[in-house]
């Protein structure tokens, strides 16, 4: 008997944001959901516009929910890249973002 089941990989994954926008996932038609997780410090954006800006898009904060991306509820958004930027309050250190790709 042989299993149709699709395989799912998933692996966490980082990245130094700042304040400017950057990539942090480029384009996948093979992924199925991204988790976005709360900082530990600071706050950020993500939005699949390349040009978000400081609380124009998704905002993580410190003590905030993880924020999950999935291509069953938000459809083909899942797929395309995706850009973050850390917010200026309350310091402009860099900030470190982890996030979880699921791909099948």
């Amino acid at each position: 008997m042989s299993d149709d089941t699709p395989k799912r990989r998933g692996r966490v994954l980082s990245a130094t944001i700042s304040g400017s926008a950057s990539q942090v996932l480029g384009p996948s038609t093979s992924r199925v959901a991204i988790v976005f997780s709360p900082p530990s410090t600071g706050s950020y954006t993500v939005s699949t516009e390349a040009g978000v800006t400081d609380g124009n898009g998704m905002v993580l904060v410190v003590g905030g929910c993880q924020l999950t991306i999935t291509l069953e509820t938000h459809g083909d958004a899942v797929e395309k890249p995706w850009y973050a930027i850390k917010n200026a309050a309350p310091a402009p250190a860099p900030t470190v973002m982890g996030f979880i790709e699921v791909t099948e």
